[in-house]
């Protein structure tokens, strides 16, 4: 009895942390399974990332073997999205290189920040200062050796936010923020 070639593909969240540039594609990641020869399994990118390309040996690809995986690297070239996505299709050729069934799956990428948030209480009628407490960057700008700042896409509507400098004098004019 003669089984038909078989392949199966799962993802996982491709997850990298703010401040780094590159993330393994690993088994875990891209999952795949056939009842053929591994070697026989190739990943073509059918989507590309907005934020970044797959690497192998510090060149560029959009297609790989089963044995690439843990060699391909996520590079992100640009470090201003939160999040990233690709389409790549698993397929299985035989030696006379004929393509057999295939699958597309989505790869989501996620971008795991250095910032430290926590819960804000706002007291009307008296100052609410944000500090360190409750907005953290320290992590982040230790990791890319810089000072991140904040823009406030969502200002208040009954106040306004005012940035003082490290003396405790108040800027002038008040911080604006953007609607």
């Amino acid at each position: 009895m003669i089984l038909p070639i078989s392949i199966h593909l799962t993802t996982s969240i491709l997850e990298i942390t703010q401040g780094d540039v590159v993330a393994p594609i690993t088994q875990r990641i891209l999952n795949g399974t056939t009842n053929g020869q591994a070697h026989h399994v190739i990943f073509s990118l059918t989507t590309r990332p907005s934020a970044g390309t797959l690497m192998l040996d510090n060149h560029e690809v959009d297609e790989f073997k089963m044995a690439d995986l843990g060699h391909v690297i996520y590079f992100m070239d640009d470090i201003t999205h939160a999040y990233d996505h690709m389409r790549i299709t698993m397929t299985y050729y035989d030696e006379t290189m004929t393509y057999h069934p295939n699958i597309t799956a989505t790869v989501p990428i996620k971008i795991n920040p250095l910032i430290d948030i926590d819960s804000f209480t706002i007291n009307t009628h008296q100052r609410n200062v944000i500090t360190t407490d409750v907005l953290d960057a320290s992590q982040l700008a230790d990791t890319t050796n810089s000072m991140p700042y904040y823009t406030i896409i969502g200002g208040p509507n009954m106040s306004d936010i005012i940035v003082e400098r490290g003396d405790g004098m108040s800027t002038d004019p008040p911080l604006h923020t953007t609607q």
